[in-house]
């Protein structure tokens, strides 16, 4: 995927569009930041938002609108490194007036927002907005198990939650989405942990490791 989205950014870059760059660009910032090329991921990025500004001065402020992922994918990279301030910075871009029209573009903003108020301990606004997703119109396995995994870090620890995050193991395998088992495989040892379920719990925390 990654060799696909380079020729995608070199091509982008020899017609000119700057629109494409920046797609190009926040895709393999993405990319890295999953495998844990925070470093990588963050130069992509860095390039990302010069495009943007670029854009800005051309077209003016309401053209960054439609950068919407970008501006997500950015700000989910910040929440990974801890700097919660550049996160908020980013999301607080995003003109949900131009969002969209996308239910999965919309759905990732608000999966994004709902990890930035978890670390920031803002459990009940996490909460209305894991919420409001249900209102879009997607269907499938792997947003069931994206709520999921934003409930679980909500939610008191239980075999009952155990026994979802296994469900969720089982359709994530299925569908091959492999950073998403991982995260459920590490979802699933914290869990088991906060009960007391060491061995299952190494079991789990040792499968994410082979996953990734």
């Amino acid at each position: 995927a990654r060799e696909i989205q380079t020729v995608a950014l070199q091509e982008a870059q020899a017609s000119g569009s700057l629109f494409l760059q920046v797609i190009s660009l926040s895709n393999l910032g993405a990319m890295e930041t999953k495998l844990g090329n925070l470093k990588a991921g963050e130069r992509f990025f860095s390039i990302a938002h010069s495009r943007i500004r670029e854009v800005q001065r051309q077209d003016g402020e309401a053209a960054t609108g439609k950068f919407s992922a970008a501006y997500t994918d950015i700000a989910a990279h910040f929440i990974q490194r801890g700097d919660y301030r550049k996160a908020g910075a980013y999301l607080g871009r995003i003109n949900m007036e131009y969002a969209g029209p996308f239910p999965l573009e919309l759905f990732l903003i608000a999966v994004t927002r709902c990890e930035l108020h978890i670390e920031l301990g803002q459990a009940q606004k996490a909460r209305a907005v894991l919420e409001s997703t249900r209102d879009l119109s997607l269907q499938g396995n792997f947003f069931e198990v994206e709520r999921l995994l934003i409930e679980a870090q909500l939610r008191e620890p239980s075999v009952e939650l155990c026994a979802q995050l296994d469900q969720a193991l089982e359709a994530s395998a299925r569908s091959e989405t492999l950073y998403q088992e991982c995260r459920v495989q590490i979802t699933l040892a914290r869990v088991l942990l906060q009960l007391g379920d060491f061995m299952k719990a190494s079991v789990a925390a040792r499968s994410a490791r082979r996953v990734s």
